[in-house]
Parts: structure tokens; sequence; C-alpha cells
């Protein structure tokens, strides 16, 4: 990843690199923690077409295509098409499947696009003839089975790519044990899952399966860069061959790098249906969905974001000039405090803020790790620090990207690599961008609190995000703020 300013990358944990980015299974970017790593964009991987996106259009198309011998319910149509999609995206009908069956999907397909017809139709009788009503449902009849033969066409097409090896996911099994030769030999034989795995990582593994040593890829302490260095999109985590407590690092290290995830559960002989979501062979497999970092979500955030700060930054504008001064008052020069902090992917960046005290050289800016007590603090960054108006100029930051308003709160590079080492949770914060405020800040994990605390809520807050949890965060900060108890 290019380092801008000549600053170099902070390395915060072993192993943290990860592979390029998938087709049909898993979209994802490149990410590194290291040096000498490709860079997270990969420009040969813009603008790839994958199944879930084949799947949005040919629905709407289908489902609108009635209108077109029928202008007179184009409008009553589009909303059927647009509350159907809406449906099947709430019940994860996009979602790429291990295998894509058609009457699998069907009941599903049908129940929800004829609720949504159900629906248009009672508000279109209430405003419109009888007859009118009938036209309609004449039309979104034909829309309802247009959409079904296109699908059935669609899977039909992807079965046939897998089989015929165009189409082919990079995978690798996590375990060992009997379940992992069983996997490994049913993908072997069927194509039509359309995974080729590349190995297996485990810490005990099995002499004499089929799954060779020339197969054997390490332990598990190796994912990330295994994961990178054979470009591995999909990770199925089997049931032995690694120990129970290391099961949440490996998800989150598959997780980190946008892979899709199968686990096969404990107990999978009397597993119950309900905790399975695919199968493999006769192996149950549960699948572990995406921490929402990205996709059409993760990009509303960063629209709002740039609304947000570049709003902020015009309306506070008096504030922002009248703190300036008052820190030139009381501080004379050097209005703005500036620090390397590790951002996303561990990538380092110059966080800004209104200087409060003026530190004795750079050393002691980057590894004293609190200052609320200091006595060289003005009252005037005293006010700052408790009302959090120092903050402020990190909007900057975020209109630039480097940050965004929600999100773990950045550290330096000396603490990141000492809490690392104290805390192994503590590195899986810097999958997202840092933030201006945080789950851990709203939930009193300010100044010398615990550190396996913040990294607990931290990692909630990512694995758990979605834009109204942004929105509740927002507004208990301000809460936090308007009380006195930002500093």
């Amino acid at each position: 990843m290019a380092i801008d300013s000549g600053v170099p990358a902070v390395s915060v944990g072993p192993e943290l690199t990860s592979g390029p980015a998938a087709d049909g299974f898993a979209s994802r970017r490149n990410l590194t923690l290291v040096p000498g790593a490709p860079p997270r964009n990969d420009p040969s991987r813009i603008g790839r077409i994958t199944a879930p996106q084949v799947l949005v259009v040919s629905d709407l198309i289908c489902m609108t295509l009635p209108a077109t011998w029928n202008v007179t319910h184009v409008r009553a149509i589009a909303t059927v098409a647009l509350v159907s999609v809406t449906l099947f995206w709430s019940a994860d009908l996009y979602r790429p499947r291990l295998q894509p069956l058609f009457l699998d999907e069907f009941p599903a397909l049908l129940g929800r696009m004829l609720a949504a017809t159900g629906i248009v139709a009672a508000l279109s009788a209430l405003r419109h003839a009888t007859p009118d009503v009938s036209t309609f449902l004449a039309g979104a009849a034909a829309a309802i089975a247009l959409t079904l033969a296109a699908r059935a066409v669609i899977m039909f097409g992807i079965r046939l790519a897998r089989r015929r090896r165009i189409v082919v996911h990079r995978s690798m099994i996590v375990g060992s044990g009997p379940i992992a030769d069983r996997l490994a030999d049913t993908l072997s034989t069927v194509p039509d899952y359309g995974l080729s795995v590349v190995g297996y990582l485990a810490d005990n593994p099995s002499p004499g399966s089929p799954i060779d040593e020339a197969s054997y890829l390490g332990p598990i302490r190796k994912l990330r860069s295994s994961i990178y260095s054979h470009g591995v999109e999909v990770v199925i985590i089997c049931d032995q061959g690694f120990a129970e407590g290391e099961l949440h690092s490996i998800v989150r290290q598959a997780l980190w790098n946008d892979c899709d995830i199968f686990l096969v559960p404990r107990l999978h002989d009397v597993v119950k249906q309900a905790w399975v979501s695919e199968m493999i062979g006769t192996v149950p497999v549960a699948r572990i969905g995406s921490d929402g970092r990205c996709g059409v979500p993760w990009r509303c955030k960063r629209a709002f974001d740039i609304a947000a700060s570049s709003l902020a930054l015009v309306l506070l504008s008096p504030l922002l000039a009248l703190c300036a001064l008052a820190v030139r008052i009381d501080g004379g020069p050097g209005i703005i405090f500036r620090q390397v902090r590790v951002g996303r992917d561990g990538k380092p960046f110059e966080i800004l803020k209104f200087r409060s005290l003026r530190p004795v050289d750079t050393t002691e800016s980057q590894t004293k790790w609190s200052i609320s007590n200091d006595d060289r603090m003005t009252p005037i960054g005293r006010i700052m620090r408790r009302t959090s108006l120092d903050e402020l100029p990190q909007l900057w930051t975020i209109l630039r990207g480097e940050m965004t308003i929600v999100g773990p709160r950045p550290e330096r590079p000396h603490f990141v690599k000492k809490f690392s080492g104290e805390e192994p949770s503590y590195l899986y914060r810097h999958r997202v961008p840092a933030g201006l405020t945080g789950l851990a800040q709203v939930n009193g994990m300010r100044g010398d609190t615990s550190i396996a605390e913040r990294s607990r809520f931290d990692n909630y807050y990512i694995e758990n995000w979605s834009l109204w949890l942004d929105v509740k965060i927002i507004l208990r900060t301000f809460s936090e703020i308007l009380s006195g108890q930002g500093g």
C-alpha cells in the first residue's frame, strides 16, 4: 500500500495481509498492514460483474418489462418491482449460493413477489376501478413469470460455468480430521460448488489423509498470509485441527480479508436444520455473514461523512476561528497539534487537534499515555478537552477520507504495538477507518480505561455495524458533549 508523506507502514501484528478480490462470492478489496503488499484497490478487478449484480438487473428488467405494453400501470408495476427487490434483498436472495438450484429458492421468490403485488393491488383498488386493477394484475402475473424464468436460466448458467471451470473460487480449509477430508474430496469431485481447494491450515494436521502434505499450508497463524498468497476467496472452517479458543481469531481474520466463510457446526451430525444455511455434499455448513464493511451501505457511510464534515466545517467556521484565536492568545504560536496515528489496515496518518498543551519533545508526544491531569494544560485547554472542541480540526481529516465520523478512536504507533501484544483482539480494530467518536467512547471508555474493554466495544461495532448504529452513537456523543462529559 502506498503511504503518503513518506511515513513508514506500521505492523501491528504478524501475518497482516490479505488476498485479491473475488468474482461471484466475495466482492472485496485488497488489504495490507505491512510494507511491500499490493494496494487495496486493484484496477484489474474494478468493474468486474458479479452474480448478485446480474440477478438484481435481471429482476428489475423482468418485473418492469410488462409496463412497456401497458403504460397505464407503469407506476404500479415499478412499485411492485422495487418492493420485490427489497424483499429479495432482506431475505438474502441475492447472496451467491454453493448450490444455485432454482427450485430451492422458488417458494421464497414467488411468495415475496405475490406479497408485493398484493400490497400494490390493494392500494390501487382504493383509488381505481376494478377493471383497472384486473389489468394491473395481468401485467404483474407476466412480470412474475418472466422473473422466475430468468432466475432459472441464470442459475443454470452459473452451474454450467462452474462445471466447465469457467468460474472457480479459490478456497481454503481451516482444520483437519475426517470432516476436512470429506469436504476436500467432495469439492474436488463435484465442480457444481465452484470451489477449488488450494490447501488447508491446521495446528494438528492429520497424517495419511486425502489432504496430503503437498496441500498442507501450515499452522493457523499463517491464515492471513495464506489468504493473500493464494488469492483465497472462500474459507471453510472445520471442527478439528485447532484449539477452541482460536475460533474467534480465525473468523475475524477471514472477515478482515472479506472472505466468504462457511463453518461446520459442532455436533454437525445432529445439528438442527435451522442452524444450517447450506450443504457441501452431506456436510452441513453455516454461512457467517459479512461484517458490512463493503457494498452500498458502506458507500453511504462515506457519502454521509463527506456531506456532514463539509457542512460542519462551513457552519462551525466561526467557532473554529474563535477556538484558534483562544489557543493563540493562551499559548502562543502553534495552534494546531499534529500527531501520527494508526488508521485502517495499519496505515499511518496525521491527526489534527487544537493544541491544549505543548509536549517537551516528540518522544513524549508519541509515548505519554494520558495528559488529562498534566499541570502544563492551560485553562483554555481543559475547557476544550472537556467539551471536545479540540477535536474539531479532525473534520478536515474526515473530509480527506483518512478518518470517519464513527469508528474506533485512532492510537499512536507506540501504543498500537504495545496494546496488540497485551490484548490479541486489539489489532482487529484496524479493519475500518478510525473515527471521531465511537461505541467505546459513548460507553465511558475514555482516557485511562481498560484496553480489553475498548477492544470488545470496537470489535462489536465493526461486526454489528449499520447506518442506524452510527446514528445512535452520534446522538449519544452530542448528549455527552452537552452534559460536559466529552473530555
